[in-house]
Formats: structure tokens, C-alpha cells, sequence
């Protein structure tokens, strides 16, 4: 699957292979606890978003690096010809590393498996070791924090990132976007209808999109939309229509009246005065 709308060779010698995505478990356990915990690991449903399946797991960062100070913020969206890759770090509560690995999962618009092999769209095994990873020193619980450069894909695409352990199962999953610069999007503030109480308590976000660039039969249903505020994934807009198509320019027009493409804006913060404790200052009440 590729997407118009956004937007290693190697010689491997092993003596033993487990299927993909099975547990390893720990040869130094006896058999019985081994059964236990594999059996107990195969048991956790697969979420197919961003989720944490175990407590032990803390601060998880999944962004792309670009040498800034606030890179930390960045969202897991690359270009599929970019060489900087996807980073994911978190904590693991514990006085002991267990042996983690992660995998890509090639998802289809509405984030279930596709039918792609991992061949398609990887170059190497599906199964990547955390290697690499810090102890935590002098803290009041023992942690180690891990970090994961998430290898290159083939194919655009949306990707879940899994990470396992042998004994806890699925630790989390965190969702990767990767696209093609195929078509032009163009966006606009709009204003909510509604009066001033809309206005003042909506941001609404107006677009178009030029697939000139692009053959398309029936544009109107070949092209898929998600709109997202802030990179959130629990308030966005789906499968949003075209409300006008310019079949001379080729263009869609995304211009809506029944807040479909409007959020709420959630002021978070806002100004007050407590210099003084003997008068009220601005936006301090009694």
C-alpha cells in the first residue's frame, strides 16, 4: 500500500530459529516456568495504536532526531527517502535487562495487518534485538532506559512498532507513518460557524489538495484524509469528503460547515496576576 496523501544486505550464521513474533524464553528457567510465561505472554491482545501493556514500562519517547533541542517532541512521521531513522526510547522498571526485541507491523488505512510480507517492505529479519541500553545509578527504583534506531522501510505506509519481552509478553506499540511527497496539500485557517461562542471556543482547519501530479480515476473516493490536532490520534477526523472537486485544476476543496474538520482549541493556560496577596490581581478572584 502506498500513500499519496501526506504526507542491507546481510550474511546471518544462527543456530536455532524461532518463528517471528513468538516469545523467546529464558533457557536458564526451568521448563515449567517457561510454559507458564510463554503461554501467559501469547494471551495479551495486540493493540493497533499507541499503548502501554505493562506497568514496568515508563517515559516512552518514539520521534524522529534532528539535532535540536526539542527533538524529543518531533512526531514518529518520515519521508520514505529520508536517512535520519525513527528513534524509541523508555524505561524499563527492573533490577535486571531482559533480552527485549521489536518488530513492524505493516498496517492498512484503518490500521489493521495488511497483506505485505515482512520481505516487501523490510531488508532485513523482523526481529530487532534492544541491544542498547543505560543503568540507571543512585536512583530510589532501578530502571534501565533502552534505545531503539527503528530500521528503514521500502514502502510507505503506516507501520506499529511492537516491542516484547520473554517473560512480561508485549511491553508497547507505538504507531510510525511513513509517506510520499505525491501530491501539494494547502491549508488554511477557517473560521467555525456558529457565531462569536464558536469562534472563541473552535480551531477549524480548511484545506485543499492538488493530485496534478498524480493519476486518479475517481478522486473523490480514491483520496483518504485524517485529520489530526497536535498529533493526536484520540480526537481525529476520518474519511472526510471532498466538498468540491475542480476537475480542470485537479483539486479538492475540504471546506466544511458543521464543525467536521473543526477541534476544540482547550486553552490550557491562561494569564493571572498573584504578585499581591493584599489586592485581587488580574483574573484572581475573591
Amino acid at each position: 500500500m502506498r500513500f499519496r496523501l501526506l504526507s542491507y544486505p546481510a550474511l546471518l550464521l544462527a543456530a536455532g530459529c524461532v518463528p517471528l513474533g513468538t516469545p523467546i524464553t529464558n533457557p536458564d528457567l526451568p521448563a515449567s516456568q517457561q510454559a507458564s510465561r510463554t503461554s501467559g505472554a501469547a494471551t495479551q491482545p495486540l493493540r493497533y495504536l499507541d499503548y502501554l501493556y505493562s506497568p514496568a514500562v515508563r517515559s516512552v519517547q518514539c520521534y524522529v532526531p534532528t539535532a535540536q533541542v526539542n527533538d524529543i517532541l518531533n512526531p514518529p512521521i518520515v519521508p520514505l527517502s529520508q536517512e535520519q531513522p525513527v528513534v524509541l526510547e523508555f524505561d524499563l522498571l527492573g533490577t535486571q535487562a531482559p533480552r527485549l526485541t521489536a518488530k513492524l507491523v505493516h498496517c492498512d488505512l484503518g490500521w489493521t495487518p495488511s497483506q505485505l510480507i515482512d520481505t516487501q517492505f523490510l531488508s532485513e529479519i523482523n526481529e530487532f534485538p534492544l541491544t542498547s541500553y543505560q543503568i540507571s545509578v543512585n536512583t530510589k527504583v532501578d530502571y534501565y532506559h533502552y534505545t531503539l534506531q527503528v530500521p528503514r522501510v521500502k514502502l510507505s505506509g503506516n507501520y506499529l512498532l511492537v516491542v516484547q519481552d520473554p517473560a512480561r509478553g508485549l511491553l508497547l506499540s507505538r504507531r510510525l507513518l511513513v509517506y510520499e511527497n505525491q501530491v501539494v496539500i494547502n491549508i488554511a485557517q477557517g473560521v467555525p460557524a456558529g457565531g462569536l461562542d464558536a469562534r472563541y471556543a473552535y480551531q477549524q482547519v480548511n484545506f485543499n489538495i492538488n493530485y496534478s501530479a498524480v493519476d486518479l480515476v475517481n478522486p473523490a473516493a480514491e483520496v483518504h484524509t485524517v485529520l489530526r490536532q497536535n498529533f493526536r490520534w484520540d480526537n481525529a477526523r476520518y474519511n472526510l469528503r471532498p466538498t468540491f472537486v475542480r476537475d480542470a485544476d485537479r483539486i479538492l476543496e475540504y471546506q466544511y460547515f458543521n464543525y467536521e474538520n473543526a477541534f476544540p482549541g482547550l486553552s490550557e493556560y491562561r494569564y493571572f496576576d498573584t504578585r499581591s496577596l493584599q489586592a485581587n490581581g488580574l483574573n484572581v478572584g475573591r
